[in-house]
């Protein structure tokens, strides 16, 4: 659209309404279904879903928020990838309970039961932020980290691998923590809750429940790559 106007004034209305035109159809571009549509770096988002996944009791399809603290749940033959707070993404896998907090500094993870990996590559470093992981048995720290993590229904077991990055682990009823770095899957398993909690290194044995593909194709969701070479920061 062009205008051809000699007079200043009028020229200089004409310019301050497409201004306000653009900012109100930018504002529309936000909403979908009369719904604010929060943008990637702030928000959190289902990517991929398979068999019946809810938030807070209620279904989740793909391209759904997802919201500040849900509880999600998946069942037996349930799978979903959640990105959150920009470049971070975590993989619910099956006859899973875990709780998300990603909007403030230090986000969390609340593990009840099943299984969950991770690949976070955005969580606020320069100031300071992290993500914290609670389990029944252990507390972990981290921050630009690849990680899975079980925890077993049936007994007080958590299963904790640090696939890529550096995790400061803190068991039940300890004030000492642990911190294990590896560029390619260290795992310990700790067992107990409340004041009696013990680890060591995962048997060799053990059904880790993940593998280089697993991390590398949940990566791939969010723009990355895994570097296997060496330890991320």
């Amino acid at each position: 659209m062009r205008f051809n106007c000699r007079n200043p004034f009028v020229s200089a209305i004409i310019f301050a309404i497409m201004l306000l035109a653009v900012s109100f159809s930018v504002i529309a571009c936000g909403q979908k279904n009369g719904k604010t549509v929060v943008s990637a770096d702030e928000g959190a988002s289902v990517l991929y879903i398979e068999g019946n996944v809810t938030q807070d009791g209620k279904l989740l399809s793909i391209g759904d928020s997802v919201r500040d603290g849900a509880l999600i749940e998946t069942d037996a033959d349930g799978l979903a990838e959640i990105s959150f707070a920009g470049k971070n993404a975590i993989r619910v896998g099956r006859s899973t309970i875990v709780r998300l907090g990603y909007k403030s500094l230090d986000k969390t993870l609340k593990v009840e039961r099943g299984t969950v990996t991770a690949v976070l590559r955005k969580l606020d470093k320069l100031s300071g932020g992290g993500m914290k992981i609670e389990t029944p048995s252990v507390v972990a720290g981290v921050r630009g980290t690849s990680f899975c993590v079980w925890v077993s229904g049936k007994t007080d077991e958590t299963y904790f691998c640090t696939c890529n990055g550096r995790i400061e682990f803190v068991p039940g009823g300890t004030e000492k923590s642990v911190i294990e770095e590896a560029s390619h899957h260290e795992a310990l398993v700790f067992t107990g809750s409340g004041d009696s909690v013990s680890f060591a290194p995962a048997a060799a044995d053990m059904d880790p429940r993940h593998d280089d593909a697993d991390l590398e194709s949940l990566a791939s969701r969010i723009g990355e790559k895994m570097d296997w070479s060496r330890i991320e920061e």
